[in-house]
């Protein structure tokens, strides 16, 4: 069974960045010895960047993550050295032949934290995309793999092994009954999480969005939380799509806004109003006249995304009448189709290796100031131009159909809007974070 740990997921009791730059002997000599002592000297290496990461913490101080996986200190002392026999540092998991961008250099289990620590040799040319924020002390998230062997993992409660998630007994299993359910406490005071005390360390990734939670900012707005558990093995069910045209970096996308529109719907609704959008003609035909991954350039460029009656008037043109019943009957569902496309491993897959909304790596449109300056007013999602649209999505949620009318054609559309919006989040910034999500949903 293959398990996803996120080094972001565990209570170490410091909010200090959990990845620094270790080329600075000062950040090495700050370990402890018993780190630092088994690692010794370690030497700059050429055309590459060494990070020192605070990997994962023992169950004894840290407890279980937010996944409802928990590794104890013996198994962390054995099993530490597995992330540089076994893995590499890699791009979303996408763990093939001449894929990887770095490997883990040392290893080393912190006696007096209780935790795995590493050092990451990562290729400056391939991981320059994030390297900076590392260097600036900004937090930056890794996950790593977590190959579960005989007899699998160890239910907190009863003891059951389990080899795949289709074992998992009535503690852990998806939609327990309640009082059970990853990481949920009963009556008596205990946990369900799962032990992980048979396997190995396989692979570590940069995490293009945040782990398992939104920006600060955001929580402060929305007070947001959720119920619901997604464990480990679920999470590695997601990452490893077993398709080799599959965007590794899109299904992390996508992923990320179903969990904040799942959030979104907590906040309550009731906002109504909506300011109604329109791009103006001038643009919308200047923009068709270019081949269409031209076309979403200059969107992108903008850091512009149209909702999806938009996307639809741009794409169809002059043939939109003849679909716009169909188009606002898919848009109906808007406020959360990302929850329905993540929970469908096809309609998942699909979307994320859709590569016709790609933006072309360079555009021949010139559009006049007027009509740049319009289109970056009422789509662009920078915060602040976004700002005066924050929380009005939530009026959407008053009025979705039930689940039951959606047709296969409502699915194609949104689907292929889907696959628009994430192609043109990952070009407005490839190392998407958790506010610019947001404002791609409101």
């Amino acid at each position: 069974m293959d398990k996803i740990v996120f080094n972001d997921s565990f209570d170490y009791g410091t909010d200090l960045p959990l990845a620094t730059i270790a080329d600075d002997p000062m950040v090495l000599r700050k370990c402890a010895s018993s780190v630092s002592d088994g690692w010794g000297k370690i030497d700059p290496i050429k055309d590459h960047t060494l990070i020192h990461l605070i990997a994962l913490g023992a169950h004894e101080k840290t407890g279980r993550n937010r996944n409802a996986d928990s590794w104890r200190e013996n198994v962390l002392r054995q099993k530490h050295g597995t992330f540089k026999t076994h893995g590499k540092l890699y791009h979303n998991h996408l763990a093939e032949e001449g894929k990887e961008e770095g490997f883990v250099h040392k290893t080393a289990f912190n006696e007096d934290m209780g935790r795995a620590e590493l050092v990451i040799a990562a290729n400056n040319d391939k991981c320059a995309a994030w390297l900076g924020d590392v260097e600036k002390g900004k937090p930056v998230s890794f996950s790593m793999g977590f190959k579960c062997t005989h007899p699998g993992d160890e239910c907190s409660i009863c003891g059951n092994f389990a080899a795949k998630r289709e074992d998992y007994c009535k503690h852990l299993k998806k939609n327990a009954s309640a009082p059970y359910g990853l990481n949920r406490i009963l009556p008596d005071g205990r946990a369900c999480f799962a032990f992980n005390d048979a396997g190995f360390f396989n692979d570590i990734s940069k995490v293009p969005i945040g782990a398992d939670q939104i920006a600060m900012g955001l929580r402060k707005v929305a007070s947001l939380s959720s119920d619901e558990v997604i464990g480990g093995a679920e999470l590695a069910e997601q990452y490893f799509i077993h398709h080799s045209d599959v965007d590794h970096g899109k299904v992390a996308i996508v992923l990320k806004l179903a969990d904040i529109e799942k959030r979104i719907e907590s906040i309550g609704t009731g906002i109504k109003g909506s300011r109604k959008r329109s791009l103006c003609k001038v643009a919308m035909d200047k923009l068709r006249e270019a081949p269409t991954k031209e076309m979403f350039l200059e969107l992108s460029k903008l850091g512009a995304i149209l909702p999806m009656v938009d996307f639809y008037k741009l794409v169809f043109g002059s043939e939109f009448a003849n679909h716009e019943r169909a188009i606002n009957k898919a848009a109906s569902y808007e406020a959360n189709f990302f929850l329905a496309i993540a929970a469908d491993k096809e309609r998942l897959h699909n979307v994320c290796s859709n590569t016709t909304y790609d933006p072309a790596p360079i555009s021949h449109v010139r559009l006049d100031h007027e009509s740049k300056r319009a289109i970056a007013a009422e789509y662009s999602i920078d915060t602040e131009l976004a700002a005066d649209r924050a929380i009005k999505r939530a009026a959407l949620l008053d009025s979705i159909p039930p689940a039951n009318t959606i047709s296969s054609q409502d699915n194609y559309l949104i689907d292929q809007y889907g696959a628009y919006k994430i192609s043109a989040l990952k070009a407005i910034s490839p190392e998407v974070n958790d506010e610019i999500l947001f404002a791609s949903l409101i």
